[in-house]
């Protein structure tokens, strides 16, 4: 059913009266019509005479609605609906005698500016919204929101200028044409149910070009004189239940081998294992050179300047002890000294220096449980001797102690 409220009946009613009178028209005599007509119905001509009319299934009834039992053309292309102020305009169609939910469809122009179209699917004579268009006097700012499910049959959407900015195939794959930038927040990647494992890649190259660059970044923060921090960059790897566990690892590919493989892993315990995956310690480094390599960058040639240092502590942060390795002297050379350090309760202090000539100084007692002490002498082969006052040179063989080792160097214990 199609109703028009604006249909000018005045006039079609004027047009039937002035030919039933028998004014105008080529026909000439009295207007003949059947023996009863039905109430509110439009009368028509019957043949091309001019003077028989005929019921029509066409009626106006007395609140000027129009109701047509067939079809109705517009051959003059525009169709006007005008509704009363703040109320709605809409086209009601129904199909199959609107006799089961879901027959009846009904486009509405809403007294908010919104156009919608809703089906009674869900109970019938009931309308639900399946889709909603609100516009807005920026015409790229206008919405247009599907309450279920959109399907494309072309399988793309275009941006304005016609590009292919997101492509579906058949296989659910979807290509983003552009940048895809997701407001919410949050990216959710994989389905439940199954231990598929998850990827997110770049597309290997072509030719003889280089891989791609993947930067994954925090968010920034504005700049200016505001001090606000920027965004955190956080790695987890997935939780599990009981004993499950789970790693993060890390994979490079070298010189000669084409796949990228494991280099450093964080285990499960959280010890970190470069070069091995089950790391027995906080951190193990493996390889054929398992080499550990600090570096002050500082450019400075000071007397303990250019410092590296190891620093061990217990559970309140306090150091215990220290290995330190810094410049001896101002002069612009390489030259270095090694410091180990104890704590005796009144913060570190150096316990024995190591100088850049490989003198040893030491700064407590020195105690030796093998009780002998050997020294390079003009002599070789000689040992030093205590006689309750002095260590005095004697010769180890004289004393028939004949498993000295002479290192050169001031002193040193056996």
């Amino acid at each position: 059913m199609s109703r028009i409220a604006n249909f000018s009946v005045a006039k079609l009613i004027a047009y039937i009266k002035k030919y039933s009178d028998g004014g105008g028209g080529g026909g000439s005599g009295d207007v003949t019509g059947p023996g009863s007509s039905t109430d509110n119905a439009v009368a028509r001509f019957d043949g091309s005479g001019g003077k028989t009319l005929q019921n029509s299934g066409c009626t106006i009834d007395d609140s000027n609605n129009m109701t047509v039992a067939g079809d109705l053309t517009v051959s003059g292309g525009d169709t006007t609906l005008t509704a009363a102020n703040d109320a709605a305009a809409s086209i009601l169609m129904q199909a199959d005698n609107s006799d089961d939910a879901g027959d009846d469809w009904k486009i509405i122009a809403n007294a908010d500016q919104t156009f919608t179209i809703g089906n009674d699917i869900a109970s019938a004579g009931s309308y639900v919204t399946h889709l909603t268009v609100t516009p807005n006097a920026t015409i790229g700012d206008s919405l247009v929101t599907v309450a279920g499910i959109l399907k494309l049959g072309g399988n793309e959407i275009q941006a304005s200028d016609g590009g292919a900015a997101l492509t579906l195939d058949t296989s659910d794959n979807v290509t983003v044409g552009g940048d895809l930038t997701v407001t919410g927040g949050d990216v959710t990647v994989g389905a439940a149910g199954n231990t598929t494992a998850t990827t997110i890649g770049v597309v290997t190259n072509t030719g003889t070009n280089v891989g791609k660059a993947l930067t994954i970044a925090a968010g920034s923060s504005t700049t200016g004189a505001n001090n606000i921090n920027g965004g955190d960059l956080i790695l987890a790897s997935g939780g599990g239940d009981g004993t499950g566990t789970s790693s993060v690892q890390f994979k490079t590919k070298v010189n000669g081998t084409d796949a990228a493989a494991e280099r450093m892993r964080i285990h499960t315990d959280g010890n970190v294992g470069i070069g091995d995956t089950a790391p027995g310690t906080l951190l193990q480094a493996k390889g054929a050179a398992p080499y550990l390599t600090l570096q002050n960058s500082t450019s400075e040639n000071s007397a303990g300047g250019c410092e590296s240092k190891i620093i061990f502590e217990d559970h309140g942060n306090n150091a215990l002890g220290q290995i330190e390795v810094s410049h001896v002297g101002s002069s612009d050379d390489e030259k270095g000294q090694l410091i180990l350090r104890t704590n005796n309760d009144s913060g570190l202090q150096a316990a024995l220096t190591i100088s850049e000539a490989q003198n040893v100084t030491i700064a407590g007692d020195l105690t030796i449980s093998g009780d002998d002490l050997y020294m390079n002498t003009n002599t070789n082969r000689y040992i030093l001797v205590a006689d309750g006052t002095n260590y005095n040179p004697e010769s180890a063989d004289a004393i028939g102690a004949d498993t000295g080792i002479i290192i050169p160097g001031q002193m040193f214990s056996h």
